[in-house]
Parts: C-alpha cells; structure tokens; sequence
C-alpha cells in the first residue's frame, strides 16, 4: 500500500535472488516502473504504473546469476512509453498470461559495463 512518485530511475527494484510481493502500489514518474533482475522474483496485485519509460523490465545483470522473474495480477498503465522489455531467459506473466523474454543485454541499456 504505497505511492511512489518521482523516483527518478526505479520505482521498484528487486535483485541478486530476492523475493518480493506487491500489492496496491502505484508509481509515477519513474524511469522504470518495475524491475526484477539476477534471479530475483516480483509477485503481486493492484499495481498501477503511470508515466514511466519502461512499466516492467525483467534481466540479468550479474553474470553469476540468471535471470528473473515477474508476476502481476491486475495491472493498470496510463503513459508508459514501452509496457514491458523482457531479457531472454527471464518472464513476465500478467493476468496468468506469460511473456518469455526475448530482448538482449537489457542492462546495457540503464547501466555503464
């Protein structure tokens, strides 16, 4: 039960093989909603992204670690300019729908290698 506002880079962020469960969380203004990377899963209910670059991201960052997992119920997006970008070798699943990752080297996009 939480609103994030302006978070300027993630709103949240799970990583190295962490768990974490969501509910009835918005986020605004981020430049990414949601991002789950190294092994790490995201589960959760009620969760609104609005004006974000990226709504959802799900890769692995740290070679030693694979990839990551996402799992949303009842997600609402107003101006996210790209919903998901999802890492071969992680998942996404929305309203039980799965999306199997395909993008590359995802963390190359947000950060300096």
């Amino acid at each position: 039960d939480c609103n994030i506002v302006n978070p300027r880079d993630k709103g949240i962020s799970g990583g190295e093989n962490s768990h974490l469960k969501l509910r009835n969380i918005i986020i605004e203004k981020a430049n990414i909603g949601i991002a789950s990377k190294d092994q790490s899963v995201i589960e959760g209910s009620k969760i609104e992204l609005n004006n974000c670059n990226y709504g959802i991201v799900a890769f692995r960052k740290k070679p030693e670690f694979g990839g990551a997992k996402v799992n949303l119920q009842q997600v609402k997006e107003s101006g996210v300019s790209k919903t998901f970008l999802i890492e071969n070798g992680s998942e996404l699943i929305i309203d039980n729908k799965i999306y199997k990752g395909t993008a590359k080297n995802v963390a190359g996009l947000f950060y300096v290698q």
